[in-house]
């Protein structure tokens, strides 16, 4: 099994990595006989690698070395960087001291090597002598809206190069864990398996980088699909050391987004009946919550609710502010975790016999998220309220002024499919559908009581939505539209 390959420079040769193999194939054209000029291709041949004691290796990725540096650079999952040279021999390999090494690249200076807990190392490319260790990412479970500054994210930075770092002959067997434990004491710049910084919190491994020589700047992708650009820059100093500032950074969705709303502009804004509604109805006239008007929200599968900043001058009316960690990202909330304190409702609702989803079916791919995270969101009009849903079926309330959890409850046997708030003369009621065929209607000014449920649907309900205009409900299934 391959799980990287790269180009030499010169384009005469191409490396594979895999389980236990280095692979070098040549590339080879045979001129036609009669004299005639044009050339044929022939079969690939492939030679391994010359690599004593690491052949039983796992190796996850190789660069090739740019400009004179004709050597090629390959990283086992364990941690071990190798130098090889251009004739497949084994020069020198060196401990990264990480406990899983995931990708590496390099500009023929110098190789980046990436792992687990976001920690990326930079190496001399010629003597594989650690040059500096990066600032890691955020934490995981970060709470973004918070960072409005770089001091109040991971900023420290190492510069430098440290003689002091030990480069083991090819000769020599792999470090044992003892003696990795010694070689980490006494290695500047790499004092421990997280990167020589104190946290206490989890960070993201590293999935992919790449760097660019002409930019000066290191692109990273990590496990939680953040995305970091780093500059390098020189310090300045006599020793000719090195640090690296943070240009950009963005967080995304983990898994599928499965539903996407817009957070409601002021009342005045809204047009037609439903602002009639909202003025008879005799509650919030104003939009409440710290989120911007016209903010985006969205579900996904890893389990989050975030905000988003569609228009860079609506945060100029909001709470919340752009961060220095995801400027686009306003907000992430992770419904997936138990809120401490958290006072919601628990009682359960009627519930039916429940219809398969689309993934189950026969001849359907099943869903990789199909046990986990949110299926659907709804905001009041008011905007003081966000409901999601979830596949497990239970339904969650959040207060938009601390987007924390207000309500909780579990509305269905089945994953709720559809959700509908709306505003008439005597109520606020929210509507939920599901897999279960069931409809549930709710009060949501009184706690999300329970006002009726419907049951004539003999299929999953797709979609709810209420009309202005007599108040009636329009609700959709896979069998019969009913009013």
């Amino acid at each position: 099994e391959i799980y990287a390959m790269d180009v030499s420079a010169n384009s005469q040769y191409f490396v594979t990595v895999g389980n236990k193999h280095v692979k070098f194939y040549y590339l080879e054209t045979k001129r036609w006989s009669g004299g005639q000029d044009r050339t044929c291709p022939i079969p690939l041949t492939c030679r391994y690698g010359m690599l004593d004691n690491l052949k039983e290796n796992c190796f996850c990725d190789v660069a090739c070395g740019q400009g004179d540096n004709c050597y090629v650079f390959v990283i086992t999952t364990s941690g071990i960087l190798c130098q090889i040279s251009s004739n497949r021999f084994l020069e020198r390999w060196v401990n990264v001291n990480m406990s899983h090494a995931s990708s590496l690249s390099t500009d023929g200076q110098h190789v980046f090597v990436g792992g687990c807990q976001g920690i990326i190392r930079m190496f001399n490319a010629y003597n594989l002598k650690i040059v500096l260790t990066l600032p890691r990412p955020h934490c995981l479970g970060l709470d973004i809206a918070q960072v409005m500054s770089s001091e109040d994210v991971q900023t420290q930075t190492f510069s430098g190069v440290d003689e002091r770092a030990t480069n083991m002959p090819p000769s020599e067997e792999l470090v044992v864990a003892a003696e990795a434990a010694q070689y980490s004491s006494s290695t500047s710049g790499m004092n421990s398996s997280d990167g020589g910084q104190t946290s206490s919190g989890s960070h993201p491994g590293v999935i992919a980088l790449t760097f660019d020589p002409r930019q000066h700047c290191l692109t990273v992708v990590y496990e939680d699909h953040s995305l970091y650009i780093w500059g390098l820059l020189e310090s300045g100093r006599e020793d000719g050391g090195f640090h690296f500032q943070k240009r950009y950074s963005s967080m995304y969705h983990r898994g599928g987004v499965w539903d996407l709303t817009t957070y409601p502009v002021a009342p005045a804004t809204v047009r037609g009946q439903q602002a009639d509604a909202l003025a008879d109805a005799g509650g919030e006239q104003e939009v409440g919550g710290a989120l911007p008007p016209g903010a985006l929200l969205s579900v996904s599968a890893d389990g989050t609710l975030r905000a988003w900043d569609v228009n860079a001058d609506i945060c100029q009316e909001s709470v919340l502010k752009r961060n220095c960690v995801s400027p686009q990202c306003l907000k992430i909330v992770y419904g997936e975790r138990q809120e401490p304190g958290c006072q919601g409702k628990t009682h359960e609702l009627p519930a039916r016999r429940v219809a398969k989803p689309l993934d189950c079916l026969p001849g359907t791919v099943p869903s990789r998220h199909k046990k986990q995270g949110f299926t659907v969101l709804s905001v009041c009009p008011t905007g003081v309220h966000i409901a999601t849903g979830n596949r497990h079926g239970r339904l969650s309330i959040y207060d938009t002024n601390s987007m924390r959890v207000a309500a909780t409850m579990h509305a269905h046997e089945a994953e709720i499919t559809t959700l509908a708030y709306s505003i008439t003369d005597n109520y606020k009621v929210l509507a939920s559908g599901s897999r279960d065929r069931m409809i549930h209607v709710m009060d949501a000014a009184r706690g999300y009581q329970l006002l009726t449920t419907l049951d004539d649907h003999s299929s999953t309900i797709t979609a709810i939505n209420f009309t202005y205009i007599s108040h009636y409900m329009i609700m959709v299934s896979n069998v019969i539209l009913a009013t």
